[in-house]
């Protein structure tokens, strides 16, 4: 656990089992882990519902409101060998303070504290900035977002390449897995959108007035989130029609070069039956060019019909 003393400018660590560090006046920013939040129930008193006693990794985002300070879950992502693998982090706002809670290793944990620490570095008086920590946090989170998604966009345009190029059996099973996370990720971003309506609402005023702007910004940003995702669906579903309009053109082009050669050599199973035939008298069935003169021909009705065929720009 990590306790930014922003009154004190300064980062007290280990001494979350010792209450005398918190007063009322001072403003704090604490990040911990859900096994953690324990240690500062007898400080904030949580409601029984977010105390850390029933947080779990789950598909619900939630924004809520209690007497003394706002509760938000919410699930960060990100993709490691072209699976996506889901975070949850919590997020507890008071009038005096912003905990963020993880999961041990959380990467995206990790990201948000580097960066607002690099931020609360240039400035003088962090004490007064609860605000823009509130905002750096969700700033983070959506750039983290967008990179995410951009990765996955990347991997359509390169999957929709390649199968332009040379068509492969495995890119519709990486097509479909593809189209499954994109599905899987609207189901956890869709309620984005009534987070960054909660946010503006304010219920518990804890945005000041001249900072409304930057959630805003927030809100605005949470919708253009989760239109690109929309759109990577559209480009996913697209890809299947690509990947299906190119397989049915390989086997019309199949099925059309089983038929000129149907073409080619129909005429010649005719000669050969007409002459396979058991008659005994039969026209120049007894002549002695007979034989050449029917393989001659077979031969000069075969390049009749390429030339054809070349002619008409079906070869």
């Amino acid at each position: 656990m990590n306790i930014y003393h922003l009154t004190q400018n300064k980062i007290l660590k280990d001494i979350a089992d010792n209450l005398s560090w918190y007063n009322k006046e001072n403003s704090y920013f604490i990040i911990c882990l859900t096994k953690e939040i324990k240690l500062l129930q007898p400080i904030f008193n949580f409601d029984i519902c977010t105390d850390g006693r029933y947080l779990n990794i789950d598909e619900n985002i939630r924004f809520d409101s209690f007497e003394n300070y706002d509760f938000i879950s919410l699930n960060s992502f990100h993709f490691l060998d072209n699976k996506i693998f889901f975070e949850e982090i919590n997020l507890y706002i008071g009038v005096n303070y912003i905990i963020l809670v993880g999961e041990p290793k959380s990467s995206i944990v990790y990201e948000i504290e580097k960066y607002i620490a690099q931020k609360l570095n240039m400035i003088n008086t962090p004490s007064h900035e609860l605000n823009r920590i509130y905002f750096w946090i969700f700033d983070r989170l959506l750039s983290h977002f967008f990179s995410s998604l951009e990765l996955l966009e990347d991997r359509l345009q390169t999957l929709e390449s390649n199968i332009i190029k040379n068509l492969e059996q495995k890119q519709f099973v990486e097509i479909n897995s593809i189209r499954e996370q994109i599905n899987q990720l609207k189901k956890y971003l869709r309620p984005l959108l009534y987070i960054g309506d909660q946010i503006l609402v304010n219920e518990n005023g804890f945005i000041k007035p001249n900072h409304t702007k930057y959630f805003k910004n927030i809100d605005i940003r949470m919708n253009k989130l989760y239109d690109y995702l929309l759109s990577l669906k559209e480009m996913g579903d697209q890809l299947l029609y690509l990947y299906e309009s190119v397989l049915t053109s390989q086997t019309n082009d199949i099925v059309t070069r089983l038929t000129i050669l149907t073409i080619f050599f129909g005429p010649l199973n005719i000669i050969t039956g007409i002459y396979g035939m058991n008659f005994k008298y039969m026209p120049g069935i007894e002549w002695k060019y007979g034989y050449p003169t029917v393989i001659i021909f077979m031969l000069i009705l075969t390049i009749l019909i390429y030339f054809i065929f070349k002619r008409k720009k079906w070869l």
